[in-house]
């Protein structure tokens, strides 16, 4: 698993504006029957780490000055409303002997026929998948090949999407993931995007105080 080395964070409320002005993202790790503890964390080191886990992926914390890591589980990140850069993060720890649940980007590789040959429209229902596994086995992504959808009203359910082992789909089997539709009924069929949770004052505040 990738090393993510953080500091213990003594600038708390308003006052971590001066953090971010010093490139560094200020943070908190909670859970395994632990109190939550502030920390920080490079914006290097946190981007770097989003490009290779993902969103959602395990990382070990190594905390500035104790010995040892910690598994911990990237389970939120606030961003500015406007600017959309990252403001604070939370994670918590996990043991790597109990399975979690978390949600994993699915995405579309591979060219339908129903869209290249029928004149159908492509629509992409689900963009995550929650799913439960042990830490370890949670995968960056899970591919969805539409390469068989070769006709308008083909469809790719939950229930097709080829899983690492050891990994189990929460949602439904016959949630339907991906399919092709008419041009005339594509704009109804697309759902409304769902935009990620944007910082609000009292969940920034609370945030930074613990």
């Amino acid at each position: 698993m990738l090393e993510l080395e953080v500091g213990v964070r003594h600038v708390l409320g308003k006052r971590v504006v001066f953090l971010r002005r010093q490139k560094m993202i200020p943070a908190s790790i909670y859970g395994a029957g632990q109190p939550s503890q502030a920390i920080q964390v490079s914006q290097d080191s946190l981007q770097s780490m989003l490009k290779q886990t993902g969103r959602h992926g395990v990382v070990n914390l190594r905390l500035q000055g104790q010995d040892g890591v910690q598994p911990a589980l990237l389970r939120q990140i606030q961003r500015h409303p406007t600017t959309d850069s990252i403001l604070h993060v939370d994670f918590q720890r996990v043991s790597l002997a109990e399975k979690v649940r978390t949600e994993v980007a699915l995405v579309l590789e591979g060219r339908a026929r129903g869209v290249e040959e029928k004149g159908g429209v492509l629509v992409q229902n689900l963009h995550s998948l929650e799913v439960e596994c042990l830490p370890q086995e949670i995968p960056p992504r899970i591919v969805v090949d539409v390469s068989s959808l070769g006709e308008i009203g083909d469809t790719i359910y939950v229930s097709d999407l080829p899983l690492p082992g050891g990994v189990r789909a929460l949602a439904e089997g016959g949630q339907a993931v991906v399919h092709v539709v008419a041009p005339a009924k594509a704009e109804a069929a697309v759902a409304a995007p769902v935009e990620e949770a944007k910082v609000t004052t009292a969940g920034e505040e609370s945030a930074s105080t613990s």
